[in-house]
């Protein structure tokens, strides 16, 4: 499947009432320095949604959750390709990404975790998707 690289609107997950769904009934997964909660909805647009946080409780200064913000959509965006060849096109993954570390570390470093923690998450996901709407396998 050729994935392209771009970060589109319709990858961003956007909605109000999604995302407090997601907070309510999501599953969560640890793996430092992220907390990352999803769940499978049925399809719609994408087969994988996104959203990344920087709490502010623990970055202060918006210069910096920017910062970090920029460099984990950056990450997700040259890597989105291993999730949407393990995802099937029947549901939509819906994903929160929220940085839990006081420190900044360098793009690489981030980047080097973010893939590392994505075939934990598919692992995960895969046990659950019998479980997702729209689903009827």
């Amino acid at each position: 499947m050729l994935v392209d690289k771009k970060f589109r609107k319709k990858e961003r997950l956007c909605s109000r009432k999604t995302v407090g769904k997601l907070f309510e009934s999501g599953k969560m997964l640890k793996r430092f320095p992220f907390k990352i909660i999803y769940s499978c909805d049925s399809y719609d647009q994408s087969p994988v949604k996104i959203a990344v946080s920087v709490p502010k409780k623990i970055h202060k200064r918006a210069v910096k959750r920017n910062f970090i913000r920029r460099r984990i959509k950056e990450a997700y965006r040259l890597n989105k390709r291993i999730l949407y060849e393990a995802i099937e096109q029947k549901i939509t993954l819906n994903i929160i990404v929220i940085y839990i570390s006081s420190n900044i570390e360098g793009y690489a470093e981030i980047e080097k975790k973010f893939t590392g923690v994505l075939p934990v998450l598919l692992e995960h996901v895969k046990k659950d998707i019998d479980n997702c709407p729209g689903n009827s396998d």
